[in-house]
C-alpha cells in the first residue's frame, strides 16, 4: 500500500544510495520480504536475519553466516561473498543486520544502480556508498610520518585505522 494510505502499509521502503533497507509492519517474514526483492532489477544481494544467523541471498545462491571462534561460521554457498569481490563482507553484513536502526531486509545494490532518497536524490555516476561490493567498500590508503611501515591485516578496515594512528600520535 502506498503513502496514501500510511496507516494501512505493510512495509517502509528506505533508501540510501547504493543501500536501502525494508522494515516490515505485518508481522511479514523477512525471508518472504527478501525473496520478494531478489531478482528484482538494481538489486545484487540481499540480507536478512533468520534463526540467529545472517543470510546473503541472490538467485538460488544462499549462504548463512554467524560469528564462530574468531572467525566467521558459514553454510551454504561460499563463493556469494568472495572476499575480492565482497571485502569483509561477512563482518560488514553482520554488522549492519544488528544495529538496532536496521530494517528487517537489508539490499546492497548492484553495480551502476542507485536508488534515490526520499527527495529524489542520488549520486548517479559516483561518489556514492553503502554496498557490499568493493567499489563502495575499499579506499586508498597513503602513509606518511612513520619511521617504521605500519603492520595491517590483509584486508583492512578502519577500525584497524584507530589504534595505528593513536599509537603513533601518542
Amino acid at each position: 500500500r502506498r503513502a496514501e494510505d500510511p496507516g494501512g502499509a505493510d512495509v517502509v521502503v528506505t533508501a540510501s544510495n547504493r543501500s536501502g533497507m525494508v522494515y516490515a509492519l505485518r508481522g511479514q517474514s523477512s525471508r518472504e520480504l527478501a525473496e520478494r526483492l531478489d531478482g528484482s532489477p538494481g538489486v545484487d544481494l540481499v540480507l536478512f536475519e533468520e534463526y540467529g544467523h545472517a543470510i546473503a541471498k541472490r538467485g538460488d545462491a544462499e549462504a548463512r553466516f554467524a560469528p564462530a571462534n574468531g572467525g566467521w561460521r558459514v553454510e551454504g554457498d561460499e563463493r556469494l561473498l568472495a572476499g575480492g569481490e565482497y571485502p569483509n563482507a561477512y563482518q560488514r553484513g553482520w554488522c549492519a543486520l544488528a544495529c538496532p536502526n536496521a530494517g528487517d531486509v537489508i539490499v546492497s545494490a548492484a553495480a551502476g544502480w542507485e536508488f534515490e532518497d526520499l527527495g529524489r536524490r542520488h549520486h548517479g555516476g559516483g561518489g556514492s556508498h553503502g554496498s557490499l561490493l568493493a567499489g563502495d567498500s575499499t579506499i586508498p590508503l597513503l602513509l606518511a610520518g612513520f619511521e617504521e611501515a605500519p603492520v595491517l591485516p590483509a584486508e583492512p578496515s578502519v577500525t584497524d585505522l584507530a589504534p595505528l594512528f593513536l599509537a603513533h600520535f601518542g
